[in-house]
């Protein structure tokens, strides 16, 4: 499966929780190492290292800033193995979020890429049970311009 990749401007930080959604989703912290020279990247270089981001107070921030952004359901209703390991669905964006960087001549300003995961309210159906209408994932990486706006303000 192919995704749509958008640009995407965050005005404001998303405060998410660091163990269950509170309605702004899990926030996880990964990794893209992919060089600009390689053309044929491995999955595991486009999206590894997945750590869950927590502060202090058990919460987690994606910054505000400008970011390539993609937005996916899981069917394999995990994102990532005990062992750290994206799913399948989530190897895929990440790919395709890096191609879309290339194929824009953008820069990414870093090799984070921040994995939110949403779990949507219980949605309702006429004579059957609630039922969860599945887990979405979002991946976010900043773009170079969104860093260099960053340090010209600190």
């Amino acid at each position: 499966m192919h995704y749509i990749i958008r640009k995407l401007e965050l005005y404001a930080d998303i405060v998410c929780n660091s163990l269950q959604d509170n309605g702004n989703g899990i926030l996880y912290m990964c990794s893209g190492s992919v060089s600009k020279r390689n053309l044929d990247p491995s999955r595991e270089d486009c999206l590894s290292n997945a750590q869950v981001l927590r502060n202090e107070t058990g919460k987690s921030i994606l910054p505000k800033g400008s970011y390539l952004f993609v937005q996916g359901y899981l069917e394999s209703g995990l994102p990532f193995s005990p062992d750290g390991r994206p799913a399948e669905e989530l190897y895929n964006a990440a790919m395709d979020l890096w191609l879309e960087f290339i194929w824009q001549e953008i820069e990414y300003a870093d090799n984070l890429i921040y994995v939110r995961i949403l779990q949507p309210e219980k949605a309702e159906q006429t004579g059957k049970q609630n039922h969860a209408a599945g887990i979405i994932f979002q991946l976010y990486r900043r773009t170079a311009d969104s860093q260099q706006e960053r340090n010209a303000i600190l």
